[in-house]
């Protein structure tokens, strides 16, 4: 469809090919400068041969396409790219506003699948998904040596993504031994992705992987992984108690391994994270960030501040190789880059279990990280008490920077070499009020410009005792 509408339309049936080269879509194949609204896909929609495009509401998009307000409940099924409402957007710009996915998408043979955009191509400018909802289930599983990217909103971003006040309720699942980036809501960042006001409340499953992987496999709450120069943001987003994850090599709560510049601001995961699989390349659980890499393009650091993790943390590993569990990031691991991770008036009351390395907040492997105003009382779970690390644990060249530093003095394990500036504290005393007011006291000292110049315009959250006894944060 080329400079048209269509409108008010409820369409019912099948369409389904054989063909090769063909884009399907349950009202059009394709939209280009044009516009879908109030209209309601029925039609099961599927291509066997895995090629190109198929989406619930339309095949692909070029130029300037709006979808708004429509519905699809219908299963898609195959090609490259498969969506619940669009496949894939290659235009100028791609708005979807107001819309639902109820139906299963699955793909077999393809690379991006999600239950809103399939993929945000490199021949697109910009998608925006604003008060859509998916609540399908996205399945993906390998017949091929295929790179799989999974979302509940995208499967993969290549260029600018905005997703505003949007959630994923539909069960995510893939069924792979290959590599895989799986998503609550978005795959695969290659470009830059802004989430406000979003979240995942359903399970995120990997099946049927060997038990020790030479594979890259991204899972997070959020974004299944990030490779990009540019800096993500994401803001007043979460990963709901329903977004349990099993499996993957990198797993966390909001994101996978992220090699990419991201600012995580007033978020939180309160799903429990396991996996049984051990990567080769080292295996990474974060109660919010999985694997901070360097491992890519040159970019800019990590900051994760008013934050937080409550889901409990669970990894059993072979113990021939690296695996890192830290209750708010795996790990950092500069890699080839030089970047640092940030982490500012956040928390973690998660319980972490391993066989390997525990971090009550972060594994430092190298480079610089900032710990100030945080706090950790998460039980540490390791029968090896040596590898139980209450802060973290650092490799001899990092450089951490401790700052109001906190910690459950009840805890076995390890604390850094120089606790000045790390404080141990009974559970009586961290329930008080007096605790919450250093808190406060200490997070007002904090200029967040002297930290990192991207951080202009922002504020920290205030602190209040939480229905658990310990503080809390209370961001209005």
């Amino acid at each position: 469809m080329q400079n048209g509408e269509v409108k008010n339309l409820t369409i019912q049936g099948s369409v389904e090919t054989n063909a090769k080269k063909n884009t399907l879509g349950g009202i059009v194949g394709v939209i280009n400068n044009s516009t879908i609204d109030n209209c309601i896909n029925e039609v099961t929609v599927t291509n066997k041969t895995g090629d190109y495009s198929v989406g619930g509401i339309a095949g692909w998009s070029g130029g300037d396409a709006t979808i708004k307000n429509s519905i699809n409940k219908a299963n898609v099924t195959g090609g490259h790219q498969t969506g619940g409402i669009i496949a894939a957007n290659q235009g100028i710009k791609l708005t979807i506003e107001n819309c639902k996915n109820y139906g299963t998408i699955t793909n077999e043979a393809g690379y991006a699948i999600a239950g809103i955009v399939g993929e945000d191509t490199s021949s697109a400018t910009k998608t925006i998904i604003k008060n859509s909802t998916n609540y399908g289930e996205i399945k993906g599983t390998n017949t091929t040596d295929v790179t799989k990217s999974l979302g509940g909103l995208v499967g993969i971003i290549l260029k600018e993504l905005e997703i505003d006040n949007s959630n994923n309720e539909g069960k995510i699942t893939i069924d792979s031994n290959s590599s895989f980036y799986v998503g609550g809501l978005v795959g695969r960042v290659e470009g830059v992705v802004n989430i406000n006001n979003s979240h995942n409340k359903n399970t995120i499953t990997s099946i049927n992987q060997s038990s020790t992987n030479d594979k890259s496999k991204n899972v997070g709450g959020l974004i299944g992984a990030a490779s990009s120069t540019q800096t993500s943001i994401i803001t007043n987003s979460s990963n709901e108690k329903e977004g349990v994850i099993s499996g993957g090599v990198r797993a966390g709560g909001l994101t996978g391994e992220f090699a990419a510049g991201l600012i995580i601001n007033k978020c939180y995961n309160l799903a429990n994270i396991s996996t049984d699989t051990t990567g080769t390349y080292g295996t990474y659980i974060g109660g919010l960030v999985a694997y901070n890499s360097g491992y890519g393009p040159s970019h800019e650091d990590i900051v994760i501040l008013n934050s937080y993790n409550k889901g409990n943390l669970n990894g059993s590993f072979d113990s021939n190789y690296s695996s890192n569990v830290g209750g708010l990031v795996g790990a950092q691991n500069t890699g080839s880059t030089e970047f640092n991770s940030k982490i500012i008036n956040s928390y973690n009351q998660g319980n972490i279990s391993s066989t390997h390395i525990l971090s009550g907040i972060i594994r430092v492997v190298s480079k610089n990280v900032t710990l100030n105003n945080v706090y950790n009382v998460g039980l540490l779970n390791n029968t090896n008490i040596n590898n139980n690390y209450i802060i973290g644990h650092k490799n001899t060249d990092a450089t951490v920077n401790y700052k109001n530093v906190y910690y459950l003095n009840s805890l076995s394990g390890t604390l850094p070499e120089d606790t000045t500036n790390v404080i141990g504290k009974s559970a009586d005393e961290m329930k008080n009020q007096s605790f919450v007011t250093l808190l406060n006291t200490n997070k007002n000292s904090i200029n967040l410009t002297d930290i990192d110049s991207r951080l202009t315009g922002y504020t920290l959250c205030d602190w209040k005792l939480g229905t658990s006894g310990y503080p809390e944060l209370d961001c209005k």
